[in-house]
């Protein structure tokens, strides 16, 4: 309903094209690609900025990436098994995630080991 009247005031063009428009855009520069959550019964789409060069991620960061888009958190000790590594070199790559803005941390103090990490 809100659709077709936006469309009667050329408030759009065509109804369904937006997503694959947004997508068309973003597929011709070396912008950062949008990020699409799913969030319950609601989506969510990060759009950035042209201007704003996509950053080339290691394998391992892309891991971690996909595997927190699906659990929404995890902790280091999990990290480390994803990663096949040990908990102090986890720590030492996900203080480079932190610090690249990828990530986010949630702890109740500096040095508590029941942190969790989430995408930023």
């Amino acid at each position: 309903m809100m659709g077709r009247m936006f469309r009667e005031v050329k408030l759009i063009e065509r109804l369904g094209t937006g997503l694959k428009r947004i997508i068309s855009v973003y597929e011709k520069t070396q912008a950062k690609q949008p990020l699409f959550q799913e969030l319950n019964t609601h989506f969510r789409i990060t759009l950035y900025s042209v201007e704003t060069l996509a950053v080339s991620l290691a394998p391992w960061e892309k891991l971690l990436m996909e595997k927190l888009v699906q659990k929404n958190q995890l902790g280091t000790t999990e990290i480390a098994k994803l990663w096949r590594v040990t908990p102090r070199t986890a720590r030492t790559r996900l203080k480079q995630m932190i610090e690249m803005d990828l990530i986010r941390r949630f702890a109740t103090s500096a040095k508590d080991p029941y942190a969790v990490f989430k995408l930023k």
